[in-house]
């Protein structure tokens, strides 16, 4: 059957031979350099330089989470006070709203004749507007 020309043919793909990957593998590793420490050095300290570059890391990083931690609080502060402010000018804004057409067209049904109370209707709730 013959298929669409959508189809992707797999065996046409060109994938890299074991030797290529290798040879990458090889270039990259020549390029990395490590810090070199010497046996010698390890010998007179008797480890303390590991110790130390781990004690090291580990400080740095509880700066780094305290730090996280920091900023993570910050910033939920301000958008538990920017969700506060929108919530109170949105009951303002219904407010408002609620009002004008009170006074503008509470007072009549929605035939246009007046109440007999000549009171509109003014909802209880920010919800009934």
């Amino acid at each position: 059957a013959a298929r669409g020309s959508s189809h992707l043919d797999l065996q046409a793909v060109e994938r890299p031979t074991a030797s290529a990957l290798l040879e990458e593998w090889a270039l990259a590793m020549a390029l990395y350099d490590p810090p070199q420490r010497s046996a010698h050095d390890l010998e007179d300290t008797g480890g303390a330089v590991m110790i130390q570059s781990l004690q090291e890391r580990l400080q740095k990083l509880e700066e780094r989470s305290l730090f996280q931690e920091a900023v993570v609080r910050q910033r939920s502060a301000r958008l538990l006070f920017a969700g506060s402010v929108s919530g109170f000018l949105g009951f303002f804004f219904a407010l408002v709203i609620g009002i004008i057409t009170e006074q503008t067209s509470g007072k009549v049904d929605l035939n246009g004749r007046p109440f007999n109370s000549t009171r509109g209707y003014f909802p209880a709730t920010v919800s009934e507007m």
